[in-house]
């Protein structure tokens, strides 16, 4: 029994020790992030009246292949924005980028980072609830932050060009600009 209880114990121990390393090698980062998010120019996203700044919320997956520089994430935003109208317009987004740290080790504290790619907006009068897709490119950079194990700090800004997805002043279709900044946690899974 004293034998079985030994053995345990070493088990655990072993496996405390290990989930560190374990944890810098997964493929696998969750996070949460959330920001202002600042729409620029005269853009009304299709909706008849200019949009405000307003907030955002963001989930995303990135894998990173045998933990090397270069990784790729997948994210979902959620905006609203309050415009001159007492409904207010909503996006919803998913983007798939490919992601660049520079200077990664397994001991560093600070990585910077550049982010790009590609996306699918959807912009929602609250409303009338009408939508309308459109095609878009981002791009930005940041900083992770590692704290402790497998959790690490993000703030990272972009800029989301969103193809004919609103009308200038004058009535043509423009594409819509964004530009959040981004701050929230990442988790590497064990």
């Amino acid at each position: 029994m004293v034998s079985v209880r030994l053995f345990v114990r070493c088990i655990a121990f072993s496996a405390a020790l290990g989930v560190a390393p374990a944890a810098a090698q997964s493929p696998f980062t969750f996070g949460l992030g959330g920001s202002l998010n600042v729409p620029l120019g005269d853009a009304s996203y299709g909706l008849g009246a200019s949009s405000n700044p307003g907030w955002q919320g963001m989930g995303l997956l990135q894998i990173r292949p045998f933990s090397s520089r270069l990784g790729f994430q997948l994210d979902g935003t959620y905006q609203p924005f309050s415009t001159a109208s007492a409904s207010g317009s909503q996006n919803f987004n998913g983007t798939a980028n490919v992601v660049y740290e520079f200077g990664r080790t397994r001991t560093a504290r600070v990585v910077p980072y550049v982010i790009g790619g590609a996306g699918v907006y959807n912009f929602r009068d609250r409303g009338t609830m009408d939508a309308s897709y459109h095609f878009g490119l981002n791009g930005g950079a940041g900083l992770s932050l590692r704290l402790f194990g497998p959790g690490s700090l993000f703030l990272e800004g972009r800029f989301h060009n969103v193809f004919n997805a609103g009308f200038d002043s004058s009535g043509n279709n423009s594409a819509a600009r964004l530009i959040p900044i981004t701050a929230g946690f990442k988790f590497t899974a064990p």
